[in-house]
């Protein structure tokens, strides 16, 4: 059975990174793609939301820092099997409410 996308919190994210939530505010939050600013993964996220995948993957989606467009930012937790365990406690507590 597929699952449907998922809307968590900051703080759900920040427990399914764990130790990894660190490079995430250093490397991946600035690392975005602006396909109006054409800047080469060079663009930031800001003003994001959070979604879990039917592959347990997190999608961000936001606006650029620079222009305010819309931009996406794919982040693959779905293949950690640490991070899936937690996925899977949210989608549990979730589904509870």
């Amino acid at each position: 059975m597929e699952n449907e996308k998922l809307m968590i919190t900051l703080e759900d994210f920040r427990k399914i990174l764990g130790a990894e939530w660190d490079i995430f505010q250093k490397k991946i939050l600035h690392n975005c793609l602006c396909h109006t600013c054409d800047s080469a993964y060079d663009s930031t996220i800001v003003g994001y939301t959070v979604e879990i995948n039917d592959l347990d993957d997190v999608i961000l989606l936001g606006k650029c820092a620079k222009c305010s467009n819309p931009i996406t930012r794919y982040v693959e937790t779905g293949e950690n099997e640490e991070q899936v365990k937690v996925i899977e406690e949210i989608r549990m507590r979730y589904a509870k409410n």
